[in-house]
């Protein structure tokens, strides 16, 4: 971790270590200052099909280093799965969008791994997962978008303290759909125009004020739960 100064104030500039495991597994680690990273895969030899996998620092933000330079790090397809550990500070990780917007979005053939420590932080997802998701929120205010995506194994989201957002639109879910929102009095769950083809379960936590709107051109097609919010819009 270096120190960055600009003009008069002097800002932690984080460094985000990534690896590919003798296994297949794509691994991404912050550290306890703001990391902002993209995951994006392209095809290189214009046959159509895509063959590498870039991680980079966020466009516009300078101070995330990958492997300690200015990065980016290439390598082929994620072999297993894609692990990303962003440690404290605020965070934003990036899968199959850039700056522009969506890309092709990312194939991860097992499972997608994603803890983002304590501190503001914003988990962006567009991807086809082969196997379960788990994505988890530290203290502070956070928000989750699954967009575009498709997830062929249980995905399970875990908000912590502070008022947060998880949103799902345009992707569908093959297995069960499990939402945990802990504390923050203003938390929002909001789904539009997905497909559930198991249950889906949301809990709005200790929060007062928190909002469920699941009203927007969704399909369920198991059972739908919804616990521990104040105002539910269907």
């Amino acid at each position: 971790m270096a120190i960055e100064c600009l003009e008069s104030r002097c800002l932690l500039a984080g460094n985000v270590t990534v690896s590919v495991s003798a296994s297949g597994d794509l691994r991404i680690k912050g550290d306890s200052a703001g990391n902002c990273v993209e995951i994006t895969q392209f095809d290189t030899d214009a046959d159509t099909f895509v063959d590498t996998t870039v991680v980079s620092g966020c466009v516009g933000d300078d101070d995330t280093t990958i492997n300690g330079g200015p990065g980016p790090f290439v390598t082929g397809l994620i072999g297993r799965d894609l692990k990303i550990d962003l440690k404290g500070g605020d965070d934003s990780v990036f899968i199959g969008f850039d700056a522009i917007g969506p890309t092709t979005g990312v194939l991860v053939p097992r499972h997608l791994k994603v803890d983002t420590g304590a501190g503001m932080d914003f988990v962006l997802v567009f991807a086809k997962v082969g196997g379960n998701t788990t994505i988890k929120t530290g203290a502070d205010a956070d928000g989750v978008a699954l967009a575009f995506s498709e997830f062929f194994g249980k995905v399970d989201v875990r908000t912590s303290d502070g008022d947060d957002f998880v949103i799902a639109f345009f992707s569908l879910f093959h297995r069960k759909f499990d939402l945990e929102m802990d504390g923050g009095e203003n938390d929002m769950f909001m789904l539009a125009e997905s497909i559930f083809e198991d249950s889906m379960d949301a809990d709005g936590g200790r929060g007062a004020s928190d909002i469920a709107d699941i009203s927007d051109s969704n399909t369920f097609l198991g059972s739908v739960e919804l616990d521990n919010f104040e105002t539910v819009i269907m």
